[in-house]
């Protein structure tokens, strides 16, 4: 069975099956018919190719009058106005018994005028046959003992199609050696793909059959080669940006088998209503035999609206599956409008300082994409607050206010403040899960995030609170001090590669040299674990994770994580320095 999923065995010029016996034993003969089974190979081999062609000109011997039987009767069948469902089934019938398919080489290798498997077992090895089909369950079609029962068998192996949604080759041998426990089962003969698509697969049979003592005798069809495609798969992108904003689209080229080109082009293109596509940006992919090579295009909308793009490489002449050389997303692109940002902050601490400043700034800029309406509400500050700074508020907003805004910001602020309590947490749980609200949490040295875990905005928080038995990290406390005095970086995880916000350069490397050369960071919350349909984009670059039992010992512990929460989104960053 190690062996089997090999090129087409056929080559053998005689099926060798011999055993010992005093009467006439049971054979099992079975004839894969599963979809799989129903697919034309492109040979590599040019040994395979020759034999697979001589049996393919069998096949097309065999199969002329129920061609010409097939084509009269789709003419007949159009010119009386038959529904388009029967004409469709009859153009497939007509293309399977026109195609040198892995199950119409079987039936030549078998069934043909030169090889007649059955009258040959029956003359030469006086054996009963028992003939079955296998897809998603195994059918006896007959049991043959004599000439005219192997005319009749042959005629049903003719005209098997392979249809079969499934393939279960270890189910059917072990059915078919529970169907003759006890009895004189001799060998089971089985020719098909070795595709298993659910169940045993054959190697487990094997091993019952192997303490059955029935022997296995498998004729394999089909390449062993891969078949050769150019393919592209793994496509990301945002599904939603603003006018002029940076639309990234990262894409990954594979090949499978033996491509003869060693580079292709790989192009963006925008697709109009009516269907044709103005090429937008192409980059040069060296393709990789061994892994599947990234490549990155990026344009910037300039209108609103649903826009479609299309990422393609050429179809080669020599490969099998020319349908997955392109790949489509579509994107909404709304109107430059600002967005509406609520930060609530407990102290004016540095971190409130700086994004403070930072967003309104970002507030001032003229360009007119991505301006910013900024409101803070510092619940420590006095109540004349309010009437010196305009992006200032004096208590929080109320209900249908808060849900007017797109993120909410919430730094370090103790949560049974008299200006937050109960009620406003609520408030801000039903903004993200309900209206589909962002929220920020920024974490401080007082209250965020510990204070919140037994809050109603605990449920769409990114994280939740070590469990009692969780296992910390023997050096986190050290290492944590250590963290106050000499710093840290961040490291990304996979997924923080790929996400939008740790962006700050087009290219891999430049990104990285970027992250590597940014001031260090001091302070991180700990005594926290992500929730378990989070994402962490990013963790300390040493300290372990709090982990439970069945926890990998190998997990960082997490400063950036995020969830979808609901209808909106929610990202803890687990420092002050943001």
């Amino acid at each position: 069975v190690g062996l089997f999923l090999a090129t087409l065995v056929g080559l053998l010029p005689h099926l060798r099956l011999s055993f010992e016996r005093e009467g006439w034993p049971d054979v099992a003969f079975v004839i894969d018919t599963s979809r799989s089974f129903g697919t034309a190979d492109d040979f590599q081999d040019a040994e395979v190719r020759q034999r697979a062609e001589e049996l393919a000109e069998q096949w097309r011997q065999m199969a002329a009058p129920t061609i010409t039987e097939l084509r009269q009767r789709l003419q007949q069948r159009q010119s009386e106005g038959a529904a388009p469902s029967e004409l469709a089934e009859l153009r497939e019938h007509l293309e399977e018994w026109q195609t040198p398919t892995r199950l119409n080489l079987a039936k030549a290798l078998i069934a043909g005028t030169s090889n007649d498997w059955l009258h040959d077992l029956l003359r030469r090895r006086q054996v009963k046959i028992h003939l079955y089909e296998v897809n998603s369950r195994v059918t006896r079609l007959a049991e043959i003992t004599d000439a005219a029962g192997a005319d009749s068998a042959l005629q049903q192996i003719r005209g098997l199609r392979a249809l079969g949604e499934s393939s279960h080759l270890g189910g059917a041998v072990r059915s078919i050696l529970n169907d003759f426990r006890g009895g004189s089962l001799g060998g089971i003969i089985m020719l098909t793909d070795g595709v298993t698509t659910d169940g045993e697969n054959l190697v487990q049979a094997a091993r019952h059959a192997a303490r059955a003592d029935v022997p296995l005798f498998l004729v394999g069809l089909g390449d062993a080669q891969e078949p050769r495609d150019l393919f592209l798969h793994d496509l990301q992108a945002e599904d939603t940006v603003n006018v002029r904003d940076r639309l990234v689209f990262d894409v990954r080229v594979s090949i499978r088998g033996r491509i003869s080109a060693s580079s292709v082009p790989a192009v963006l293109w925008e697709k109009k209503p009516d269907g044709s596509l103005v090429e937008l940006k192409r980059a040069t992919v060296d393709l990789d035999p061994n892994q599947p090579v990234r490549v990155r295009l990026t344009t910037s909308p300039t209108e609103p609206g649903d826009h479609t793009y299309v990422i393609t490489v050429p179809e080669q002449p020599d490969e099998t599956d020319k349908n997955n050389n392109r790949v489509e997303k579509l994107v909404h692109v709304f109107d430059a409008k600002p967005v509406k940002v609520l930060y609530i902050e407990g102290y004016p601490r540095y971190e409130y300082r700086y994004v403070k400043a930072l967003l309104e700034r970002e507030a001032a800029t003229a360009q007119g994409n991505r301006s910013i309406q900024l409101k803070v509400l510092l619940v420590d500050a006095d109540r004349d607050f309010a009437m010196q700074d305009r992006s200032a508020l004096a208590e929080m907003p109320a209900r249908d206010e808060l849900f007017g805004y797109d993120v909410v910001i919430l730094g370090d602020v103790a949560p049974d403040h008299p200006m937050m309590g109960r009620k406003h947490l609520e408030w801000l749980r039903d903004f993200v899960r309900e209206r589909g609200g962002g929220l920020l949490a920024l974490a401080g040295e007082q209250s965020m995030p510990h204070a919140y875990f037994d809050t109603p905005l605990g449920d769409v928080l990114p994280i939740q609170p070590s469990n009692p038995g969780d296992r910390p990290d023997p050096r986190e406390r050290d290492l944590l001090q250590l963290g106050l005095t000499t710093g840290y970086r961040l490291r990304l995880s996979s997924i923080g590669m790929q996400h939008p916000i740790f962006r700050l350069a087009a290219e891999d490397a430049d990104n990285a040299a970027i992250w590597s050369g940014l001031a260090p960071l001091y302070f991180a919350a700990s005594g926290y674990r992500p929730k378990p349909t989070a994402e962490v984009l990013a963790t300390h670059p040493q300290m372990l994770a709090r982990r439970g039992v069945g926890d990998s010992e190998q997990d960082l512990h997490p400063l950036v994580v995020q969830a979808f929460v609901g209808a909106g989104r929610s990202l803890f960053f687990g420092f002050d320095e943001t």
